[in-house]
C-alpha cells in the first residue's frame, strides 16, 4: 500500500518509502526506475505522455531534454537529436551564458561562424541558416574533443573570457597547447577539431550499424511534439518563445 496521505500532507517518509520501493524493485511503482521509455511502453501511456512539455522529454527513444531548444533554438535542437541519450553536451550554454552583453556575443559568434546571425538573443529566434549550423557542428564537435582529452565540457571551451584586457575574447586553442605540453606532440586547434570530428563520424557510424538503418533523420534524430506545438499563441520565430518550427 501506498501511503497517498503523506504525499498530500508534504510527509518526508513518503519520499523515503518511494526511493526504497525504487531501489529494493517493491511493487508496480518500482518500474518508474526503469526509464522513459520503459515505462511508455509498459504502461501504454502514448502520445500525451509525449507531449507533453512539463515531462520534458526530447525524444521518444526517451531522451530528456539538456540544453536543447531553449538553447539556441536549432543548435541545441540539433545537438539534442545526435545522441542515444540525454546529450551532457555544454560547448553552446557555455557560451550563452557566459554574462557578457548581446552585441559581444554576436560579434564573437561572427568571428567563429561567418555571420552574427549564427547567435540570437534567448526566446527571440530567426530561422536557420548557414552560420547556425556552423555553430552545431562546432558544439557537438567540442564535446566528442572534451570527452576525449578528459577536460570538462561544462567549462570548457575557453570561447570568451571576462577580461576586458582580452577585448572579452577567450582561446580556443588552448586544448591544443596543454595537449602539447603534456604529451611533447605537435598539436593545433585544427588538428583536434579534425580528431573530433571523426570521433563523431565514428559515433553516428556506430548508431547506424546498431539501429540497422541509415535514416538517421527519421528513425533516430526523433523530436517529440511538445518542442512545436508550445506557446499556441505565439507564432514560432516571435520574441516569447523557444519553440521550433516543423
Amino acid at each position: 500500500e501506498i501511503r497517498w496521505d503523506q504525499l498530500e500532507a508534504g510527509d518526508v517518509n513518503f519520499i523515503k518509502d518511494f526511493y526504497y520501493r525504487l531501489a529494493h524493485r517493491v511493487g508496480e511503482l518500482s518500474h518508474l526506475a526503469d526509464g522513459s521509455y520503459a515505462i511508455a511502453e509498459r504502461w501504454n501511456l502514448g502520445e500525451e505522455y509525449w507531449g507533453y512539455a512539463k515531462n520534458k522529454l526530447w525524444s521518444p527513444f526517451g531522451y530528456p531534454v539538456h540544453h536543447a531548444n531553449e538553447a539556441s533554438a536549432q543548435v541545441g535542437s540539433i545537438v539534442n537529436c545526435m545522441f542515444n541519450r540525454d546529450c551532457m553536451t555544454h560547448t553552446h550554454i557555455n557560451f550563452i551564458g557566459s554574462g557578457l552583453p548581446l552585441k559581444l556575443q554576436r560579434e564573437v559568434a561572427k568571428e567563429l561562424f561567418g555571420s552574427e546571425d549564427a547567435y540570437d538573443e534567448t526566446k527571440n529566434y530567426t530561422p536557420i541558416n548557414d552560420a547556425k549550423i556552423k555553430y552545431a557542428k562546432w558544439s557537438l564537435l567540442r564535446v566528442c574533443l572534451h570527452n576525449a582529452v578528459t577536460l570538462c565540457n561544462w567549462v570548457w571551451p575557453m570561447t570568451v573570457s571576462p577580461l576586458k584586457s582580452r577585448n572579452y575574447r577567450g582561446d580556443l586553442a588552448l586544448e591544443a597547447k596543454f595537449f602539447k605540453a603534456i604529451t611533447g606532440e605537435e598539436m593545433t586547434q585544427e588538428k583536434l577539431d579534425l580528431a573530433a570530428e571523426r570521433i563523431f563520424t565514428l559515433h553516428r557510424a556506430y548508431t547506424v550499424k546498431l539501429m540497422q538503418t541509415k535514416d538517421m533523420r527519421n528513425e533516430h534524430d526523433l523530436i517529440c511534439s511538445w518542442v512545436f506545438d508550445k506557446d499556441p499563441q505565439i507564432p514560432v520565430f516571435t520574441e516569447g518563445t523557444d519553440k521550433m518550427d516543423r
